[in-house]
């Protein structure tokens, strides 16, 4: 439903899975939202203030021409499968539309950034929680602590109650997932690039939580992304996860049981009240110095919205308004730390994250060696 509001921007959202579904919910608040998915459920939506709803196979790219077309957006978000991220990102940019992207696919988006720039275009790639809220603490660290020479990220969603033998649900699209635990891990080491295994490289992190602490275990994942044109010479992403999940997916994928992943995705699948938390760390390090951002963010009771889709989704909601207000205006596409290498920008999305969305990012470590 859209309520007269000429003066509002207008945003289409392309997917409406769980993150899709809150970003187009939250930027109705002061926008008018197309969203469109092939999901018919999707309609439910439409009785929203300020949100129509397109019923579409975001599959075939003259689709997503037709709909620019017809809509005529100031801007657009993806929230589609990792498998269809950069098609539609070209799609979007070759229809000269500003874009926000929170896919992760496994093509490197920046060989399009010529193709932005001649355009005149905004377009920023990565824009969840990992890759996304997590470069862009990097970008600021790499940017702001002289001599940084190591980065390392670590990143998890997983169920406040994990239910064995897995210990896990998958809170975005179980393929990507999979993607996570197939795809070869990228690093750097002493300035070299290094690619390992994924699920290899197993180490031990404890995060305080509101009112306990959490073991959990990380393991290589391929998250530096374009992270790892940054210049600091050791990088390397992990992700977290509960005692013994590597181990056994390890196993499943050694095994081929990976190969066609469908039997499993029963098995991670959410139920209607299953609450999750979601984990992330950046630690920066010199000589001298040893920075330590930590988030610690939980699902959400009131309104019923996971953990990873909050903090997947509001990341990307903020950079998307700070587009159409002017606060962000370089053109080309930009990876998002290069968005925290300016300090005016980092610290106006992290406080929009922490007093609008509740979600938090804290410094628990910023000290001299």
């Amino acid at each position: 439903m859209l309520v007269d509001g000429s003066s509002m921007n207008k945003v289409m959202v392309l997917g409406a899975g769980r993150v899709g579904r809150l970003i187009t919910t939250e930027l109705a608040q002061d926008c008018k939202v197309v969203v469109c998915d092939n999901n018919t459920e999707t309609r439910t939506l439409a009785a929203l203030p300020n949100i129509q709803v397109e019923i579409a196979d975001l599959s075939i790219v003259e689709i997503i021409r037709l709909l620019i077309r017809r809509h005529q957006p100031d801007l657009v978000i993806g929230a589609l499968p990792s498998v269809l991220g950069f098609q539609t990102l070209k799609t979007v940019i070759e229809s000269d539309v500003n874009y926000v992207d929170i896919s992760f696919m496994p093509e490197d988006p920046t060989v399009l950034d010529s193709l932005a720039e001649t355009k005149g275009l905004t377009v920023v790639v990565d824009c969840g929680v990992m890759p996304g809220l997590g470069n862009i603490i990097a970008g600021h660290a790499a940017a702001e602590l002289e001599g940084c020479h190591t980065i390392k990220i670590y990143v998890g969603g997983v169920p406040l109650n994990p239910v064995r033998p897995f210990n896990y649900k998958a809170p975005f699209a179980p393929s990507d997932v999979i993607e996570e635990y197939t795809r070869p891990a990228r690093m750097m080491i002493d300035g070299k690039l290094v690619i390992e295994k994924p699920l290899s490289g197993l180490e031990r992190q404890i995060f305080v939580g509101r009112d306990n602490y959490y073991n959990l275990e990380a393991f290589n994942t391929d998250g530096l992304r374009t992270l790892l044109t940054l210049g600091i010479p050791n990088m390397v992403e992990k992700t977290l996860r509960y005692d013994g999940h590597a181990e056994l997916m390890t196993l499943l994928r050694d095994e081929g049981f990976l190969d066609n992943p469908d039997w499993l995705y029963k098995h991670w699948e959410y139920g209607p009240t299953e609450q999750d938390v979601t984990f992330l760390r950046v630690v920066a390090e010199s000589n001298d110095d040893h920075w330590t951002f930590d988030m610690v963010d939980y699902y959400d009771t009131e309104s019923g919205h996971s953990s990873m889709a909050r903090t997947t989704a509001f990341p990307c909601v903020t950079v998307a308004r700070m587009i159409l207000d002017g606060r962000i205006a370089v053109t080309g596409v930009i990876p998002p730390e290069n968005l925290g290498k300016h300090t005016g920008i980092f610290h106006h999305i992290l406080t929009e994250l922490r007093i609008k969305h509740r979600v938090s990012v804290v410094p628990v470590m910023v000290m001299s060696k």
